[in-house]
This record gives C-alpha cells, structure tokens and sequence, in this order.
C-alpha cells in the first residue's frame, strides 16, 4: 500500500500522540503466512511523509531480512536504524517518488546507513518510463545536485546497484545480478557503436549511466532464452500487444461505466 494510506493492511496507525498500537489481525495472518512459507514481504512505505506507518510496523516487530521496504522516502536516522538493526531492505524508485510528491530520493543516506539497497521502477503509470538506465542517470543528478559535489556518487556504484546490488536486496544475487557460472544467464548486449555511445565506449560504467539509453541495447537473453536481438524483440508482435492493451482498456472502462 501506498505511504499515503496511513498504514499496511490491518495495522492501525495512531493519531498524533498516542502509543503505536499495531492491530495483530489480517497483517499478522499475511506475515506469519508468507514467513511459514518462506516467501518475501514487501512493503511499500513512506518515511518523513507517512511516518507513523513505518512506525507500526517496527512497533509490531514486522520488520526482518525477509521484508523488502519500497521507497522509505526520506527516512530519518532513527528509523534508518531501525530498518538495518531489522535487516530490512530497501528499493529505491526515484522517478515515482518525485512524481507523487515524496521529495528527491536520498541514496547517500541509505548507504551510509549501511542498508542493502537496490533500484526499481514501481509503476510505470506513475514513472511514464520503465529502464534502469534512467534510473541511474536520475540518481547520479540527484546526489550530485543535493550535495553539490559532481562526483559524490561513482557511475561504477551506480551500475552495480543497479545489477547484483539490487538482486542481493531481494535474496536472488545467488541466481542473478552477475554473470557468473551457475547463475542464469541474463545479459543484455548494448551497442557501443552506436552515435552517443561510441566515443564512451572506453569506459564502460560511465557510458552505461551517462549516455546509454533502451533504444541501444542489441540483445536480451533471459534465463537462456533470447528476447531480443539485433534491435529487434523475438516471437513478440508489438503491434499485437499494443492492440491487446487498447482493447483491455477499453473494456475495463466500459465495465466501470455500467
């Protein structure tokens, strides 16, 4: 849920004032659910913008390795603590945060606070674009900008938090994340030879997050299944999926109207 809708499902948040009071009904039977089946929580929350949210949460003691913060805007250095003392981490989506209004996105402060971070897009209704090339670029502006110093974060950090940084956030850097043998074979090729590629082409991290955009990757191999090549996607219709799309929009509103 939403930051803006005051609390996870089933949990109470207190008015100003009042003791935390988590409510150990539906949230509690979803969390000791998916812990007895071992599966991952996530859990979209504010931090400076809904904090009493985050505060029910540490209060009920749902917070845990196995339980994945989406945004924690702007957190303060109490709750910062809180959510790495749990083992809880965090993933980043700078582009719907701005959008809805949470502030820009703090990286710095994550890092410095020790948390496993990695970066996300959320809904691509809200963030109109969905590539993590945009998300690195974002963030490399952001902390240059809030903290007035160009180089304040390294486009090699970027790339990887962007790659096996984000997969150990959500437990899967065993599988992906890296090209590693054993792990799946995931791997986007990017054209260097492309025009505003090809004279970066010599440091690869900063051509990446610098200059490289969706339209200059060649090739998408995803679990050792090819989805795209040459520029191209494979066994993939566009125009069919955007035909599809259209028409499931429009049903959806006509169902509304009646």
């Amino acid at each position: 849920m939403d930051g803006r809708d005051g609390g996870p499902l089933g949990i109470t948040t207190p008015s100003p004032g009042e003791p935390i009071r988590p409510e150990f009904s539906v949230t509690k039977q979803e969390f000791d659910t998916a812990r007895r089946l071992k599966l991952p929580i996530t859990v979209h929350v504010s931090g400076t913008t809904a904090k009493r949210q985050f505060d029910s949460l540490a209060g009920g003691n749902f917070l845990g390795p196995d339980v994945h913060l989406a945004h924690f805007s702007n957190a303060s250095p109490a709750h910062l603590k809180l959510a790495v003392d749990a083992g809880s981490p965090v993933s980043l989506t700078p582009m719907t945060e701005l959008r809805v209004g949470y502030g820009a996105t703090q990286l710095g402060d994550y890092l410095t606070a020790g948390m496993k971070v990695g970066f996300g897009i959320d809904s691509n209704s809200l963030a109109g674009v969905s590539d993590m090339f945009t998300v690195m670029k974002m963030f490399q502006n952001i902390e240059a900008g809030r903290t007035k110093n160009e180089l304040a974060v390294a486009p090699r950090k970027l790339l990887l938090l962007a790659t096996i940084e984000g997969a150990r956030s959500i437990g899967l850097d065993s599988q992906i994340g890296s090209l590693t043998p054993g792990k799946r074979a995931d791997v986007i090729l990017v054209n260097t030879r492309a025009l505003n590629l090809a004279v970066l082409a010599d440091d690869p991290a900063h051509m990446l997050v610098e200059a490289a955009q969706p339209a200059n990757i060649d090739t998408v191999i995803v679990d050792g299944r090819m989805l795209k090549r040459g520029g191209a996607m494979v066994g993939v219709d566009v125009a069919d999926v955007i035909r599809a799309a259209r028409q499931s929009i429009a049903n959806i509103s006509q169902r509304t109207r009646r």
